[in-house]
């Protein structure tokens, strides 16, 4: 069996899709006896991938033209010279929707990794109208499966139309579990750290952040509370976030991106994890919050109901659950902050371990080749 992967960028500037597709193409490295190989792209600007992705079964391609877009030249060449079973497309709006056109004899399974999320169409709107018009309706409509991450985003591409078996696969958590340090000795230290680790945009309700935090400052509770923020974005939100900091005078600390060793310590040097998104297909970084033990905030768009129904994350949907949650975790002792991150880090192994994931995509894999027993995981339209 030989899978090609088709991915829109493989450097870090692709944030969440960048480690969820290197995470899933090399926890599939496992099965021997297949042949997988990623086609991508990476722009002259982008950060440099690690060492540990650079093998010989990825083949990357310089971006020419638009960044927006991910034109480059010599990636159907490639394409057709692999000849694949299977083209595993991830993302939409870009050049390489178009690219798996080419393959001719293969069969096509699509991620759109959330962008078919209605918050996520309504951004952008003319250029998704136009590429959905010229090339994108047209990828979905004649892909031979659908891949979601969860119930939330199958249901949002049925709304939109599409009668193809889907997929529920999640993402994998792109740790190695078993590596992760245990949590920290609290009687060491008695200040709470809260961290926000994604891209800066408005979309990850970045805005909403530092309003609640605002108000969750002038409460007695956040005295002893710390906010640090990393990741990175376009140079427009890294100012207005910069300057939302400065005019609220709340001693926020922004890090900018981290990465590697860097990203580890400062998980491991938190306590409560927050993300107050918008949209999301299934975002990474609560993952990573779950694998060190963290109790996370999440909202209901983070379509991670599994970590909040179980007492594991606490819903801030709303402003005043928002509010409620950060009084919450500041009044408990922090032995109750460590068994509310524990039941998140079990969670996370019986569900989202690498090692299961990439069983899933296996079993897909084949079920698309051979049409013969149906995975519970996979969805028809009748169903």
């Amino acid at each position: 069996m030989k899978i090609v992967f088709l991915s829109p960028s493989f450097g870090k500037s692709a944030a969440g899709i960048y480690f969820s597709v290197s995470t899933i193409f090399t926890s599939l490295s496992r099965f021997k006896e297949d042949k997988f190989h990623l086609l991508t792209c990476l722009n002259s600007q982008d950060l440099p991938l690690p060492a540990s992705t650079c093998f010989k079964s990825i083949s990357i391609f310089k971006v020419l033209g638009p960044l927006s877009f991910g034109f480059c030249i010599g990636i159907v060449k490639k394409l057709l010279q692999l000849n694949p079973d299977i083209v595993h497309s991830h993302g939409l709006w870009m050049y390489h929707s178009i690219v798996r056109f080419f393959s001719f004899n293969s069969l096509v399974l699509v991620s759109p990794h959330g962008m078919l999320d209605s918050w996520a169409l309504s951004r952008s709107r003319l250029k998704k109208s136009l590429a959905f018009k010229l090339y994108e309706n047209r990828n979905l409509r004649t892909a031979d499966c659908l891949h979601a991450l969860n119930e939330d985003e199958m249901n949002s591409i049925r709304h939109l139309g599409y009668t193809q078996p889907i997929a529920v696969i999640p993402n994998p958590v792109n740790f190695n579990l078993d590596q992760i340090p245990p949590p920290r000795d609290y009687f060491l230290d008695q200040r709470l750290t809260f961290l926000f680790l994604g891209r800066i945009d408005e979309k990850k309700g970045i805005d909403r952040l530092i309003h609640q935090w605002s108000r969750f400052k002038e409460l007695p509770q956040a005295k002893k509370c710390d906010l640090k923020i990393a990741g990175t974005g376009c140079k427009e939100n890294l100012t207005r976030l910069e300057n939302l900091i400065k005019d609220s005078s709340l001693n926020v600390e922004f890090l900018g991106p981290v990465y590697g060793k860097e990203k580890d310590q400062l998980y491991a040097s938190s306590d409560i994890f927050i993300l107050p998104s918008y949209s999301e297909g299934l975002p990474m970084a609560v993952l990573e919050a779950c694998a060190f033990s963290l109790p996370v905030l999440i909202t209901r768009q983070c379509n991670l109901p599994d970590i909040i129904d179980s007492g594991a994350g606490f819903d801030i949907t709303t402003d005043d659950a928002f509010l409620a949650s950060l009084k919450h975790l500041a009044s408990i002792e922090k032995f109750e902050l460590n068994k509310i991150g524990a039941m998140s880090n079990e969670l996370l192994k019986k569900k989202y371990s690498q090692e299961s994931v990439a069983t899933k995509f296996h079993i897909l894999y084949q079920w698309m080749l051979n049409k013969k027993v149906k995975p519970d995981f996979v969805y028809l339209y009748e169903d």
